[in-house]
């Protein structure tokens, strides 16, 4: 009798590499829109405090916690590279995701940078409201 014949292909190495890697990162990636909408929203904030001198702590503690959030998915992505075979390593889809968070890193540094010398303007500005009137600087 003539049976069909079923032919199966053998699984391309590198579809493989792709679906395991994108078991790692897909969870990260989820969130690196939301985080990098943030850490832009947080940096033009900064900017336009900086410019009128006022400051706002919550804005700092929200870029110190989403600092921490960054870092530690950071972290965990780098060791769980380290436990998987060095092809994974290699891969084109762990790297863009570790480029990702290192340039939301970068944008929450800026920020905070902003928002830290906001509060020293604030901290001025506030200072030479409370002198006397004999008291105000020359200039």
């Amino acid at each position: 009798m003539n049976e069909p014949h079923i032919r199966i292909r053998a699984e391309r190495v590198d579809a493989a590499l792709t679906r395991e890697a994108l078991k790692v990162v897909l969870p990260i990636n989820r969130q690196l829109g939301p985080w990098q909408i943030k850490a832009a929203r947080l940096l033009a904030h900064g900017t336009r405090l900086n410019r009128t001198g006022r400051n706002e702590p919550r804005l700092m503690a929200e870029a110190e916690q989403l600092a921490e959030h960054v870092e530690a998915q950071r972290r965990r992505l780098i060791t769980e590279l380290n436990a998987l075979p060095p092809e994974f390593a290699r891969h084109g889809r762990f790297q863009d995701t570790l480029k990702a968070l290192n340039s939301i890193s970068e944008g929450v540094r800026a920020a905070r940078a902003m928002l830290e010398q906001c509060s020293g303007n604030a901290v001025a500005i506030g200072s030479l409201h409370s002198l006397k009137p004999s008291e105000s600087p020359r200039v």
